[in-house]
C-alpha cells in the first residue's frame, strides 16, 4: 500500500490531496478517505490491545551481556531476527550472532531468546549503551 501521509519537517504531517474528501456540516467539518479509514483502522486495534510498537525492527543490530560469556568479550552484537509473542502476553525477541567461539577454534552462530522487558537491561541497541552497563555490571560485582 502507497503512504497516504507526508511530512515537511517543521510545517507538519499531511495527507495527500486526492486522498480526502471534506464535507461542511451543521457542526463542523467530516473528511473521508482511505488515510482517514486507516487511522480508524489504527485507533481500533489499539483499542482492542492489539496494536504493537516494537523499539527495534527485524535485522537491527543489537548488543546484549550474558551470564555465560567471559566478561571481556562482551557485549556481544547480533542481530534481531524474529519475535514471537507467547500465550500469556509476553513478548520474546530471537537474537542472532555470528562469533568466534575460542574453546571450539571455529566461528558458530548462535541464537537466544530473550524476553522485551531486557531492551534497557541487557539488550541495547547502541554498543555504547551495552559498554555503560557493562561497566554498571563490573562496579556492581566489584562492590
Amino acid at each position: 500500500m502507497d503512504r497516504l501521509t507526508f511530512e515537511i519537517y517543521g510545517e507538519g504531517i499531511f495527507v495527500k490531496k486526492s486522498d480526502v474528501e471534506t464535507w461542511f456540516v451543521k457542526d463542523g467539518i467530516i473528511h473521508t478517505g482511505d488515510a482517514v479509514r486507516k487511522l480508524a483502522e489504527y485507533e481500533n486495534l489499539e483499542e482492542q490491545g492489539r496494536l504493537l510498537e516494537l523499539p527495534y525492527a527485524l535485522n537491527d543490530t543489537v548488543y546484549y551481556l550474558d551470564d555465560f560469556t567471559p566478561f571481556e568479550e562482551m557485549p556481544i552484537e547480533g542481530r534481531i531476527s524474529g519475535f514471537r509473542v507467547t500465550w500469556c502476553g509476553t513478548i520474546v525477541i530471537h537474537i542472532t550472532t555470528n562469533f568466534n567461539d575460542k574453546r571450539c577454534l571455529a566461528d558458530r552462530e548462535s541464537d537466544i531468546d530473550v524476553i522485551a522487558e531486557e531492551f534497557g537491561k541487557t539488550v541495547f541497541l547502541t554498543r555504547e549503551e551495552a559498554e555503560a552497563a557493562l561497566k554498571n555490571m563490573n562496579i556492581d560485582d566489584t562492590n
